[in-house]
């Protein structure tokens, strides 16, 4: 008899109050996988007996979770785990910016309670952005995103005061979004 591992995810990161989903693969089966829950029932997450883990209404509260269980072939047996964070996401996408020349065309205001923020770029145009400031290429207090698709700047651990602002400005038009996440 063998051992099935759990080859991924061993993370899962789900929208609060979105159905989502990821499927549990394996290594080391010689047939279909059969999977069972052992661990206490989470309210709003589920494995189906195929491996695939939902994250479904009633929905769970924002927070970090793990589910675990047994996983069998027939002839041979592990177990998984699967640690799960449901959080809060406020996205924005923009298609327009100013020009770095000091005009803030783009205000978004994310709210509070919020411990990160990420402004994520889809154009090639760099980005400068400030959380309540005018930001700018000499701007204190000004963050930068690489003018690549795809590129994007966190700040990780930030506290965003009530009623924060991020203004963002660029060189020229493109499109970006800015993410605030509670976890």
């Amino acid at each position: 008899m063998a051992t099935i591992t759990q080859t991924s995810p061993l993370t899962f990161t789900s929208p609060a109050n979105q159905t989502s989903t990821t499927q549990i693969t394996t290594a080391g089966n010689t047939g279909t996988v059969t999977f069972t829950t052992t661990s206490t029932a989470i309210s709003g997450i589920t494995c189906s007996s195929s491996g695939l883990v939902s994250v479904m209404a009633p929905f769970p509260a924002v927070g970090s979770y793990t589910i675990s269980g047994t996983m069998t072939d027939g002839t041979n047996t592990g177990t998984w785990t699967l640690s799960i964070s449901v959080i809060v996401m406020v996205s924005v996408t923009i298609s327009y910016h100013g020009t770095t020349s000091g005009t803030l065309a783009d205000h978004v205001t994310v709210g509070s309670g919020f411990a990160r923020v990420r402004v994520l770029n889809r154009s090639t145009q760099e980005l400068y952005f400030a959380i309540n400031a005018v930001p700018g290429p000499q701007a204190p207090n000004s963050y930068v995103v690489p003018g690549v698709i795809g590129a994007y700047t966190d700040l990780p651990n930030f506290d965003i005061p009530a009623g924060s602002t991020i203004q963002i400005i660029s060189a020229s038009p493109g499109a970006y979004s800015i993410m605030a996440f509670v976890v």
